[in-house]
């Protein structure tokens, strides 16, 4: 009776390495992008939670925003990038953008994030 080779072979242990550390790439290309998302949000509700945004002008607006994008290092995005629209005596501010990523020779990883929020007196 012949035996039967049991386990991996030179091949397929390959494959499976080669897989791991591309997928590990991904994860550590990718991920800065959704830290960044993060802080966005997080400049987002605390402009939500500030009651006076209403009452100021689109320009005063934009310097907030542009300060707080400062102190947190946001990429990607800028304040001129949010869109400001009053309703009634509310605010809405919208920002949309897409952030890509360099993965290895010429594939990219592309993304987009949406957040709103409404700012209410």
């Amino acid at each position: 009776m012949k035996d039967q080779q049991k386990g991996f072979s030179l091949i397929i242990f390959s494959l499976v390495v080669a897989i791991i550390v591309f997928l590990g790439l991904c994860v550590v290309r990718v991920s800065p992008l959704y830290f960044n998302d993060i802080k966005i949000e997080e400049v987002m509700k605390s402009l939500q939670e500030n009651s006076e945004l209403p009452a100021m002008s689109r320009r005063d607006i934009r310097n907030l925003v542009a300060r707080r994008f400062d102190m947190n290092s946001i990429e990607h995005v800028t304040a001129e990038q949010i869109k400001i629209k009053k309703l009634d005596r509310d605010l809405l501010l919208v920002v949309d953008y897409e952030a890509r990523v360099h993965m290895f020779h010429n594939l990219y990883v592309s993304t987009i994030f949406h957040h709103e929020a409404e700012v209410s007196r």
